[in-house]
């Protein structure tokens, strides 16, 4: 993923999910700093996005999962 003038990455990471699900972690900052966890899940991509308090970010994320 790349920069511009208006988005600047702070990190990018391959991550797996608790539920072995893997997925892909931006940090970044756009008029505030703020989170996605982009993922595929039932064949269909899902993107959780965070602004502000990153308290819960984590617990939310590591609740993706396929239905069974």
């Amino acid at each position: 993923m790349k920069s511009n003038e208006a988005v600047t990455i702070i990190s990018e990471d391959e991550i797996i999910l608790n539920s072995g699900q893997p997925a892909t972690k931006i940090d970044f900052k756009s008029m505030g700093r703020s989170i996605l966890v982009i993922t595929e899940i039932d064949e269909k991509v899902v993107i959780l996005t965070c602004f502000g308090d990153f308290s819960r970010f984590d617990e939310i994320a590591v609740t993706l999962k396929a239905s069974e």
